[in-house]
């Protein structure tokens, strides 16, 4: 890596900023003249560690891959907008109504963990927002909402893009839809969330402003939708375990219903149990009496 120190990062940010419509090739041609010497691969690894820093995407070789954590190339042929619009696809339009679901005020990340069993894992990669691992049961949140407004009160500015203050070419429609799941998950006005954020040390989820209202459905949601909705059909799949059936309480008729039912069946057990215990303590005794009447 040919990038040395901190203004080295700073100026291959800079670069990168105003060359959205460059691929990687002239990007190097113009990193050249700031490091005459180096290499292809030494200035495609600065150019990765400056994007990792500047866009918190996991830009990285494909060596370094692993499941766990997946990691995206940028190739000699597409520019830099290019493969950041195509890290963050949008939804068909064509998809069909039966797959789309209305959310209301129990869809939170506090619930969905306590009632399915899954955990949460803090990633500082935004394309891994909400992307969920089923082998392992881990939820991926990308916590930094503070650097989602900053990024998008430098878009929404005028004239705004400048060498002390570069642009990020993620898409406007990214970031919003991303604050939007994060205050939909995290309501900063629910006690169970508040809790669950103290746990995980958290506190983006009382960054405001917010939204008067919440989202209505997975249809607010263009780039995440195919996401929300695997985490919604999670959250709203059978439980598993009398732990997640105890705490599964969305249709309260239900869970009394079921529960009752089990005590019934309890009881059931119980006073069937003491009935035959009865019954042979009645036998038992009715034999010794008449063994005594025989013998008299």
């Amino acid at each position: 890596m040919v990038a040395a120190t901190h203004e080295d990062i700073v100026q291959i940010v800079r670069i990168l900023s105003l060359s959205g419509k460059y691929q990687r090739p002239e990007l190097r041609n113009l990193l050249r003249q700031q490091f005459p010497c180096a290499e292809d691969i030494a200035i495609n690894r600065s150019i990765d560690f400056a994007m990792r820093v500047w866009l918190t995407m996991n830009v990285r070789e494909e060596r370094l891959h692993t499941p766990h954590t997946p990691t995206m190339q940028w190739d000699d042929v597409a520019t830099l907008e290019d493969f950041v619009a195509r890290s963050f696809p949008c939804t068909s339009s064509t998809t069909s109504t039966t797959t789309l679901f209305q959310l209301d005020h129990t869809f939170t990340t506090a619930k969905i963990c306590r009632l399915t069993g899954i955990s949460i894992e803090w990633t500082p990669c935004l394309a891994d927002h909400l992307r969920f691992d089923p082998k392992f049961k881990v939820l991926k949140i990308y916590p930094f909402k503070q650097i989602l407004l900053d990024r998008i009160r430098l878009l929404e500015t005028p004239n705004s893009n400048s060498e002390d203050n570069p642009r990020s070419p993620i898409p406007l429609s990214v970031l919003k839809e991303t604050i939007l799941s994060l205050n939909l998950l995290f309501p900063h006005w629910d006690s169970q969330t508040a809790n669950f954020m103290l746990q995980h040390h958290q506190t983006f989820h009382l960054e405001g402003p917010f939204d008067a209202t919440r989202p209505l459905s997975t249809t607010d949601f263009d780039h995440w939708r195919n996401r929300m909705l695997d985490l919604y059909q999670l959250f709203h799949s059978p439980p598993i375990g009398w732990t997640q059936l105890w705490a599964d309480r969305r249709n309260p008729q239900q869970w009394y219903t079921f529960w009752l039912a089990i005590v019934i069946l309890i009881l059931t057990v119980i006073f069937g149990f003491i009935s035959s215990a009865t019954s042979v303590m009645q036998t038992y005794y009715a034999r010794e009496a008449w063994k005594l009447a025989q013998a008299q």
